[in-house]
């Protein structure tokens, strides 16, 4: 069972770090008309991503795991700061 959520987290840093990657390329082009859906869907994806590791993953680990705690505050400033980032991006 373990694997089957480390694969789904690990396909959807997959698919937000493709997200990422086409919007690098069309901003580096020039193309804001082609980037700005491609910037909405990053954020899209990022807000789904924490969402479920803040509201489902990270709580179940810290019952399982006391020694988690501190990862997962790290975590989700690091979350917060990305927010922020892209906030700025959108």
């Amino acid at each position: 069972m373990s694997s089957v959520i480390t694969d789904a987290f690990t396909e959807d840093h997959h698919r937000c770090d493709r997200l990422l990657a086409e919007a690098e390329r069309r901003v580096a082009a020039g193309d804001w008309p082609a980037a700005a859906p491609t910037v909405a869907a990053l954020i899209a994806a990022m807000e789904q991503h924490f969402a479920v590791e803040e509201g489902i993953l990270f709580p179940e680990l810290a019952q399982v795991f006391r020694v988690a705690e501190n990862p997962i505050e790290v975590m989700v400033a690091e979350h917060a700061q990305l927010r922020a980032l892209l906030t700025d991006l959108g």
